[in-house]
Parts: structure tokens; C-alpha cells; sequence
């Protein structure tokens, strides 16, 4: 069963603010968030601003680049 416990605070939810405008094809930024959530948000990127760009996880944590 589970236990239903009341008064516990939600934590707030962390906003990111990418630099999409800023980045001319060549450059690239390390995510401060999971992989996954950052190859969502450079897939989503990619199609509102038709702009190419990528995630790949490196030794360092998640990196963008711009492609095209």
C-alpha cells in the first residue's frame, strides 16, 4: 500500500537558459543537465529556430554543438 504524507514542499523546478542565439556553427557548451534532457532540448531547438544542433555525452557531461 502506499502511504499518502501531507505538508512535504515541492522542490522548484530548474530552468536552464540555453545560449541557442548566440552560437555560430563550429561552437559548443557543456549542459549543466542529464543527456537526455539536453538532447531533447537541442532537438527541439533545432526545429523552432532552423538551426542544426547536437548533443553528445562526453567524459565532461553533455556537450551541444551547432552544426549547421
Amino acid at each position: 500500500m502506499i502511504q499518502i504524507e501531507s505538508n512535504i514542499s515541492m522542490p522548484t523546478a530548474v530552468r536552464v537558459k540555453y545560449p541557442w542565439h548566440t552560437m555560430n556553427v563550429g561552437d559548443s557548451f557543456l549542459s549543466p543537465t542529464p543527456f537526455e534532457t539536453t538532447r531533447v532540448a537541442a532537438a527541439v531547438a533545432s526545429k523552432r529556430y532552423g538551426k542544426h544542433f547536437t548533443a553528445r555525452p562526453t567524459p565532461h557531461g553533455p556537450r551541444v554543438w551547432r552544426a549547421k
